[in-house]
């Protein structure tokens, strides 16, 4: 286990203690909220292909990414990270799917480890390159969070202020989190943590 997702996985963990009845309910509320929010927006998909004398399919799997990465932007940082009308959202909704893409292409250096260095398919370049842009984007949620803090606006205790007000002893682990770190800790919290890790 890396240092990051021990860290992780320690805030987490307090997270989920000091937990109470009411912020399970919320939770309940959120993940309402999404699935109310992937219906509208295949209603309106729907609506706007049909008026263009379209048959109107969708793609469920599309809807279900994003659904699915905002509750998981509702539970750590308090907003939806993915939109089908803003283009933050578009541009990490794209990164994030190029992304996984790559992530699942079988790479012949993975077969003969001496073209590693190559990279003959540019599959890590490409990993780098989209993987760079979703942390920008992840990394512009974190400096307006920090702004808002700044200002004094209410906090959301949710996971990104858990990292923000981070203190370490010093000994085991840091004394605050790196940016990059935190960045990687947001995106990294799940068994894909090892594979952010290496790439940043």
């Amino acid at each position: 286990m890396t240092l990051l997702s021990a860290i992780a996985k320690s805030l987490l963990c307090l997270q989920l203690m000091i937990t109470t009845k009411d912020q399970w309910q919320l939770v309940a509320v959120l993940r309402q909220k999404c699935i109310d929010d992937m219906i509208k927006y295949i209603e309106e998909d729907v609506a706007e292909a049909q008026a263009q004398g379209e048959s109107g399919e969708i793609k469920v799997a599309h809807y279900l990414f994003i659904m699915t990465f905002n509750l998981i932007g509702n539970l750590v940082l308090s907003r939806d990270l993915v939109s089908p009308r803003s283009i933050d959202g578009q541009e990490f909704y794209d990164a994030m799917n190029k992304f996984m893409k790559w992530a699942g292409t079988p790479n012949v250096a993975d077969f003969f480890p001496f073209l590693k260095w190559l990279d003959p398919q540019g599959i890590m370049r490409n990993m780098v390159q989209d993987m760079g842009q979703v942390m920008r984007i992840v990394e512009k949620f974190v400096k307006e969070r920090t702004e808002e803090r700044k200002s004094g606006r209410k906090k959301t205790n949710d996971f990104l202020d858990a990292l923000l007000e981070y203190e370490g002893d010093g000994k085991d682990e840091p004394d605050v989190i790196s940016d990059q770190n935190r960045r990687t800790i947001i995106l990294g919290s799940s068994p894909r943590s090892s594979l952010s890790a290496a790439l940043f």
